[in-house]
């Protein structure tokens, strides 16, 4: 994100941080414990990872919790990003040991730079925040973050 933050300040161009999160994922944890989310988890991010660009980057922020950085997008890219997201995690199944089918959704929450932070951690911040008001108000969905970047600091 760091590396990003120079990258995008030194060129002049936005780039989105994006919070993500699995809609209702514990239950699988409980249910079939943490060795099957875990592959649940990796089959899901390289179902994801399918649909980025090289330039992408997305990792696992933690438990449940996925990170995108979107390099050179504005906010219209990105909600075409999100969007295609979405989109993909409704055609996902997963065959869990009982041989039900794990069908899943995501929330997120997206920080533009500048937009909504100037660092590393209030663009984390800022996202997470956007992140927690879209799985609050329609899970399955994104939410952009609206906060200043100085309530953030």
């Amino acid at each position: 994100l760091e590396q990003e933050i120079l990258a995008s300040h030194r060129t002049g161009h936005p780039f989105a941080t994006v919070m993500m999160d699995l809609d209702g994922f514990k239950v699988v944890n409980d249910t079939y414990g943490h060795p099957v989310g875990d592959l649940v988890l990796n089959a899901i991010f390289n179902y994801l990872a399918q649909g980025l660009r090289s330039s992408d980057f997305l990792a696992r922020y933690g438990g449940d919790e996925l990170t995108l950085v979107l390099p050179q997008s504005d906010m219209l890219s990105t909600k075409l990003v999100t969007d295609k997201m979405i989109e993909q995690l409704q055609n996902f199944s997963y065959t869990l040991p009982d041989d039900s089918e794990l069908k899943i959704s995501m929330s997120g929450g997206v920080a533009l730079y500048p937009i909504h932070g100037n660092t590393a951690s209030q663009l984390l911040r800022a996202a997470d925040s956007a992140l927690y008001d879209a799985k609050k108000h329609q899970r399955g969905s994104f939410s952009i973050a609206t906060r200043p970047t100085e309530e953030l600091a």
